[in-house]
């Protein structure tokens, strides 16, 4: 059975906060205001940007659950594909190589061995996804005749 537990991990991060890879970390969602940039006269749209910390290691059943639903598989086979996928990705750690997740980040170790996470510009915020940047111009304001 070949799942492809990215995807799921993405579509649980629209929804939630926390979505954890039992015994590697969590990625974590925050939500970041509306940016206004002066300089490049542009306004950006509310967003939850997402980071992965590897302290967060405990699992929270999330994403275990969404496999074994969307699948209809027993909770312990659900389990073994995420504890596989898991492994999957600490052996291409320990390679030092990078694990990409589509739509989500990248995932490598730095040279101190430290866990490290670029993500992608992906917004999961569900109320401003798929707004665009929008351009503004300023507007010179004149003084009222007294």
């Amino acid at each position: 059975m070949e799942i492809d537990i990215s995807k799921h991990i993405v579509e649980l991060l629209y929804e939630h906060d926390v979505v954890s890879l039992p015994g590697l970390g969590s990625f974590v969602g925050a939500y970041k205001s509306a940016v206004v940039d002066q300089v490049s006269g542009t306004v950006a749209p509310p967003a939850k940007t997402i980071t992965f910390d590897d302290n967060l290691r405990m699992d929270d059943g999330l994403l275990i659950d969404t496999i074994g639903k969307t699948y209809g598989v027993t909770f312990d086979t659900a389990t073994d594909l995420v504890q596989n996928y898991v492994s999957q990705i600490r052996e291409v750690l320990d390679r030092r190589e990078i694990v990409s997740f589509p739509n989500l980040g990248r995932l490598y170790r730095d040279f101190e061995q430290n866990l490290q996470f670029l993500p992608d510009v992906t917004n999961f915020n569900t109320e401003s996804h798929g707004l665009p940047d929008v351009k503004v111009y300023p507007i010179a304001a004149t003084e009222p005749d007294p």
